[in-house]
């Protein structure tokens, strides 16, 4: 088996909020497609300093984030951003790792936008077993 990836939409939801109260034009939305490695055991979207530069995508703060190579990396949490993926969404912060040139999408946004990993296949799909996310209540 080896890596899973799938072609995602990122936007700056700032913008899309703009557009919405009308300070802004749809087509002035900053947003682009990637390629990301779908990761499971990650718990965040993560994203290159490449991709918060071109999204204009607002500092959050900083925090320490363990990598999967046992380091620690301070890291700048930024957005909000707006991630789809076929008919789904979910709008999230983002991690920007330096020294990368690889997005990863981690569980949280996946579990949003209630998506499965298949790695036999290696693809990312949308949940058929379900239409719509588990939030837990009963």
């Amino acid at each position: 088996m080896g890596h899973v990836y799938a072609e995602i939409a990122l936007s700056n939801y700032r913008d899309e909020i703009a557009v919405e109260e009308g300070r802004m034009r749809e087509n002035e939305v900053r947003q682009l497609t990637v390629r990301s490695l779908v990761d499971s055991g990650s718990t965040l979207l993560a994203i290159t300093p490449k991709e918060q530069a071109r999204l204009c995508l607002a500092k959050q703060r900083e925090e320490f984030f363990g990598t999967a190579d046992n380091r620690e990396v301070a890291c700048e949490v930024v957005g909000p951003v707006k991630v789809r993926f076929k008919n789904r969404e979910s709008i999230c912060d983002a991690v920007v790792i330096p020294d990368t040139d690889e997005v990863l999408l981690g569980a949280i946004p996946m579990e949003e936008m209630n998506l499965v990993i298949y790695p036999d296949e290696g693809r990312l799909d949308v949940n058929p077993k379900r239409r719509v996310a588990r939030i837990g209540l009963r």
